[in-house]
């Protein structure tokens, strides 16, 4: 790309110069004579201003074939060599190392997957504004947030759809660590849409969700159930209430509460 750029700068000042010389060139004034008697062919003869025009004009179409040649093997280069960038997956396993340096116990896929689904019940809670769902999956703070936006939506009217949820890609963004607590931060992208079936309905939402938990408790790596601890009935993880007895169903925590959940 240096390359790129210093070629384009070079044919800026030479389009520059020509003009301002092809200028000088023209039978206006006493310039002209001035200026051919330093410019002329490889036999000692004089260029016209028409010639000049045609030589300036074929160094033009030179340096544009040159600027255009570099510029394609340019790309060329970088679709065979393409910068090295950090992946999601490469920060994600990087910041995993950082938090099993403070919590042995921690375990990455299962934490993605609680992470996931405790992201899908509080998207289902405050669409159906379920504050009791919702008070039990968020920290006291968020929960209060979410209670007053949630009340003035339902005051206004806004009407909850019944929606489907589905979970693509998760990631840890970030980690930090005081001496009371840990905090991690992960997105995750999800499919969400009506239960009419139209694939144009379907949207795509990334949420940002942060999970906090203070340091002295330590997990036992885990995190969700598979059955509603209320009667019994096997349920899916991400499943918000039980069919059965409608009971809230909340994930092991593990110590973890989440204290921050937006959409970006």
């Amino acid at each position: 790309m240096k390359i790129k750029k210093y070629a384009v700068k070079s044919f800026i000042t030479f389009v520059i110069i020509t003009v301002t010389m092809f200028i000088y060139s023209l039978p206006v004034e006493a310039k002209l004579r001035h200026f051919r008697r330093r410019i002329g062919s490889s036999h000692g003869q004089k260029m016209n201003a028409q010639e000049f025009l045609i030589f300036a004009g074929g160094i033009l179409l030179f340096f544009a074939i040159v600027i255009t040649l570099i510029v394609i093997a340019s790309k060329k280069a970088e679709k065979r060599h393409p910068k090295s960038k950090s992946t999601t997956q490469d920060r994600t396993q990087e910041i995993s190392q950082k938090i099993t340096k403070n919590d042995p116990h921690f375990n990455l896929a299962e934490f993605l997957n609680f992470s996931e689904n405790v992201t899908v019940k509080i998207i289902k809670a405050r669409n159906a504004y379920d504050y009791e769902a919702l008070k039990l999956l968020e920290s006291e703070e968020l929960f209060s947030r979410d209670y007053n936006d949630l009340r003035f939506n339902e005051n206004q009217s806004v009407s909850a759809n019944t929606i489907n949820i589905s979970a693509g890609m998760i990631s840890l963004t970030d980690y930090e660590t005081d001496l009371n607590s840990e905090k991690i931060t992960v997105s995750v992208s999800c499919n969400i849409s009506s239960h009419s079936g139209i694939p144009s309905d379907t949207r795509l939402k990334k949420y940002m969700v942060t999970f906090e938990k203070p340091k002295e408790i330590w997990t036992t790596g885990q995190y969700s159930d598979k059955f509603c601890h209320n009667c019994g009935t096997e349920i899916s993880p991400d499943t918000l209430r039980c069919p059965i007895c409608g009971t809230v169903i909340t994930s092991d925590h593990s110590g973890w509460s989440v204290i921050n959940f937006k959409e970006i």
